[in-house]
């Protein structure tokens, strides 16, 4: 496009602010969620480790004691032998899941099952909008600086979303501005941009505008991406401390009850 439109030096100027600043988020975003992860992981690993080695030394003393245990307790110590019992089919079988989700996930329909999941998430949801809404904007703005029309702009943008479901959805917006729509209109009746978009670009075609409300549209929504990147990750921290008591809890009421 920029050798036939003769501004090369132009579109891969713009190429590389675009990528540049894409991977600073994909970056923010992965940072975001090492925390949430690594206490996720620590959840697992504690829960494995009271089964397989504490809650077995308890039951032992229960069992001498002798006594009726409190029904907490029974279930408790029930996981706990059926972990002991299964570890070795247990381990295997969650690698070999999560191996064929993650197979499952390059797939075609596994990228749009991945992404769907993602966008209706409560919290990774709202990153996910705002990720996208401003590489659309982003890239919107190279595709018609690159002198492309406006229908190759939008079958284009569609490839640049990097979300299957939003590039399915976008196929009614491109068969609409064939038929003639204005594109906000189009893109509003797709239901997958904020609303605030959808109006700027309206104003931005009735202006004849349209790249520089974009570029107003791109660093909005850069600021909407941080911001609910450091929602996300603080609304994640304490849910996952907080499952980490609860499953502790629960293990020390089982013990010190029957005690």
């Amino acid at each position: 496009i920029g050798e036939v439109s003769g501004s090369l030096d132009n579109v891969l100027a713009n190429m590389a602010d675009y990528y540049e600043n894409d991977r600073k988020i994909k970056k923010k975003a992965k940072s975001a969620m090492v925390y949430p992860s690594l206490l996720l992981g620590l959840t697992f690993i504690v829960v494995l480790f009271i089964n397989l080695f504490i809650l077995p030394k308890f039951q032992e003393t229960i069992s001498e004691l002798g006594g009726e245990a409190p029904r907490i307790t029974i279930i408790v110590m029930s996981i706990s032998a059926f972990l002991q019992d299964n570890i070795f089919i247990i381990i295997p079988a969650v690698v070999l899941f999560i191996l064929l989700v993650w197979l499952f996930f390059k797939t075609e329909k596994g990228k749009f099952v991945k992404d769907f999941l993602l966008y209706h998430m409560p919290v990774i949801g709202k990153v996910q909008k705002n990720l996208i809404t401003s590489r659309f904007s982003k890239a919107f703005i190279i595709l018609i600086d690159s002198g492309m029309t406006m229908v190759d702009c939008l079958e284009n943008l569609k490839k640049m979303l990097g979300n299957k479901l939003f590039s399915e959805k976008f196929n009614f917006t491109i068969e609409e501005v064939k038929r003639g729509r204005r594109i906000a209109v189009s893109l509003e009746a797709t239901k997958l941009f904020p609303d605030i978009l959808t109006e700027m670009i309206s104003v931005g075609e009735e202006s004849g505008n349209i790249q520089e409300v974009l570029k107003s549209s791109s660093n909005y929504f850069d600021e909407c991406v941080e911001s609910s990147i450091a929602s996300a990750s603080a609304a994640l921290e304490p849910v996952m401390i907080v499952i980490l008591g609860l499953v502790v809890g629960v293990v020390i009421i089982s013990v010190l009850l029957p005690i």
